[in-house]
């Protein structure tokens, strides 16, 4: 008992041990293959302009929201943060997790017409499940997270390893009702996060205020065609992040609840990745 005891503990400060050196932990046996550094390449393929409209918020972040379906046939809206240094991610955390990309557009924008396909995305999803209205909600930001910090004390959600990992697995990905998380921290050359084939899914990824150089980023999706499977960029998501720069995706489904597999590629130099999938 008492060696079985010592064995505990010292895969326990092991553990630790490699978190301080900045090494990737698989935090689970169901999310060790998160993180991987080969895997088939995407294929491109353009049938349309990709970004629907493009937000730039006062914390000095970029909002996109994307038409994947100018990269494949039946695409969703993917909904794209370019994250501002030392700015609180704004999209993750909304806390309304069945909110459309209209009714978010709307919350960010509230002075602008909102973009027609957003419309037609919105009565697609509402005519599919009954969680959604025919009528746009007004979301209410007392009513979400971005009201407050994390913890109430003012954080830099990509100023170090430890600080974002902590930062999303208490403020952006498990909130909004995911099952599985993945990372991967202090990263270095081409690496992918890849997420389990989920209903709901998100990916995130931090270029470390150190880091050597810039890290070119994407985002890809894999599909399946007759009995053919093969990853496609979504285009609109390419971005080289430059040091302490971060960036969130997640998407919605035409029937909003439908299991699809994401991944985040990364080349560069010391970054780190992080992603959610499933529903609780």
């Amino acid at each position: 008992m008492k060696k079985s005891l010592s064995i505990s503990i010292l895969l326990v400060a092991l553990v630790a041990l490699l978190a301080a050196c900045g090494q990737t932990i698989k935090p689970t046996a169901e999310t060790e293959a998160f993180i991987q550094d080969t895997m088939t390449e995407a294929q491109e393929q353009s049938r349309g302009n990709a970004i629907i409209d493009e937000l730039e918020l006062a914390n000095g972040s970029i909002v996109r929201f994307i038409d994947e379906s100018a990269s494949f046939e039946g695409g969703s809206i993917g909904m794209l943060e370019l994250i501002g240094e030392n700015a609180e991610p704004v999209l993750a955390k909304i806390e309304e997790k069945t909110a459309t990309a209209l009714e978010i557009y709307k919350f960010l924008a509230p002075d602008k017409p909102a973009p027609q396909k957003l419309i037609e995305h919105h009565k697609s999803l509402a005519a599919s499940t009954n969680l959604i209205p025919v009528e746009a909600r007004t979301l209410d930001l007392a009513e979400s997270s971005l009201a407050t910090q994390d913890g109430g004390v003012l954080w830099s959600w990509c100023s170090n390893q430890s600080t974002f990992k902590n930062t999303y697995l208490s403020s952006l990905h498990y909130p909004n009702n995911f099952k599985h998380f993945g990372f991967g921290g202090g990263l270095w050359g081409t690496n992918y996060g890849v997420t389990g084939s989920a209903k709901l899914r998100a990916l995130s990824i931090c270029n470390h205020p150190n880091a050597t150089s810039n890290t070119q980023v994407r985002i890809e999706k894999k599909l399946n065609y007759a009995g053919t499977t093969l990853w496609v960029l979504i285009q609109g998501t390419t971005y080289t992040m430059v040091p302490h720069r971060g960036m969130w995706y997640a998407s919605q489904d035409p029937n909003f609840y439908l299991p699809s597999q994401y991944r985040v590629k990364a080349a560069g130099g010391y970054y780190s990745i992080a992603g959610s999938w499933g529903q609780k």
